[in-house]
């Protein structure tokens, strides 16, 4: 049963699977079938077109509470707080890069072509791309992570009784070949090798212990960034799981956090974090000071509980703007280069898009939840 939050809760608050799930030949074009230079663009599952049918429809404009609440308690101002810069210990990892503010909505061709879905998912919550191309996606309903090949094939899952989740959300992938797990109803991280291979999990300090986490990052340095969803800020952590900084705190100016999810470090170290309950992205430095934000209708940009955040090679920056069922492109600087999806369950369609990320060559993965799949978009 897919978790009973955002967009999707119902009065039992739980949902019933959709009808599009594994399907018999994953290899084939429209199951998840791609390559690093497609040439042709593959259709939609005849299951996932045919019978898809979310649950409910986000508006188009969303205010207010988001409707998913956070297991574990909730505190709005952290009682302990260390400053500074944090030290890293041991080799450290890569990362990425960005920087925003915002422009009009541009017209014209968007800025990725359709190359069709990776299915064998039920409500994908977190999408990450390794170094070699392998894709992982979190199985927030089957409690697990899904592997596939750079052209799209299943590879392996992670899952009971070896892996424990429990309605897991974000994941990241480092250059050391590890990738994190944001365990949200756990209330913990858990690091894995790329084989599955469990390395380390923590929950962080009793004087900051983590709450509900959604989203989870690595920066330049090898520094774990995790939103501590539940507390309204966001936990350092070193590679090992030691407890660094935190920052933020329950609020709607600047620095401050409504239900944050998605966040990305960039070449920098600055951290990009979708401040989802205030409809922002909000730009930071490593310690948290604040820098700069894409939405509220500056020049423009409005999101509806926007949920996942990316950046690709030439630092642009992609969110994934789950309110409203798409997906928007932004430069380094905060111009809308392009924008796609609406509401439904065909090619460049969404219903409730969680994660996003993209691989060395610039295609973007975006995590279609209630439409059980990935969908796979090359740029153009």
């Amino acid at each position: 049963m897919k978790k009973g939050w955002i967009f999707l809760l119902v009065a039992a608050g739980a949902l019933m699977p959709l009808a599009c799930g594994p399907q018999s030949n994953p290899a084939s074009p429209g199951n998840g079938n791609f390559s690093s230079n497609p040439t042709a663009t593959p259709t939609l599952c005849a299951s996932c077109a045919a019978t898809a049918s979310p649950t409910a429809t986000p508006t188009s404009a969303t205010t207010g509470t988001p409707t998913r609440t956070p297991t574990g308690t909730t505190t709005a101002n952290p009682t302990a707080t260390t400053t500074g810069t944090p030290t890293p210990t041991g080799t450290q990892p890569g990362a990425s890069t960005s920087t925003p503010t915002s422009s009009p909505t541009p017209t014209g061709t968007p800025p990725f072509a359709y190359q069709g879905p990776i299915t064998l998912i039920i409500g994908p919550a977190g999408v990450a791309v390794d170094n070699a191309g392998y894709v992982y996606v979190v199985d927030n309903v089957e409690n697990r992570i899904d592997k596939f090949n750079p052209s799209g094939s299943p590879v392996t899952q992670f899952g009971p009784p070896a892996v424990i989740l429990s309605g897991a959300g974000g994941i990241a992938v480092d250059n050391q070949g590890y990738f994190y797990v944001a365990d949200t109803g756990d209330n913990r991280i858990q690091k894995f090798t790329t084989i599955g291979g469990a390395v380390t999990q923590w929950s962080g300090p009793a004087t900051a212990a983590l709450s509900g986490p959604e989203g989870v990052a690595v920066d330049s340095l090898g520094f774990v960034y995790v939103t501590d969803t539940g507390n309204n800020r966001i936990e350092v952590f070193n590679s090992s799981g030691g407890y660094e900084n935190q920052w933020g705190g329950l609020g709607s100016g600047n620095g401050t956090f409504y239900f944050p999810a998605g966040l990305v470090a960039d070449g920098s170290n600055h951290i990009y974090v979708a401040d989802t309950g205030n409809n922002l992205v909000q730009k930071l430095t490593s310690t948290g000071g604040f820098l700069s934000q894409l939405g509220a209708g500056v020049n423009g940009v409005a999101f509806s509980q926007p949920w996942g955040v990316a950046l690709d090679a030439s630092g642009n920056l992609y969110v994934s703007d789950s309110g409203n069922n798409r997906a928007l492109k932004f430069s380094s600087g905060g111009n809308l280069l392009g924008q796609w999806g609406s509401s439904g369950t065909g090619p460049n369609q969404f219903e409730s898009p969680l994660g996003i990320a993209l691989n060395s060559m610039g295609y973007a993965y975006v995590a279609d939840y209630s439409n059980d799949r990935i969908e796979i978009f090359a740029p153009q």
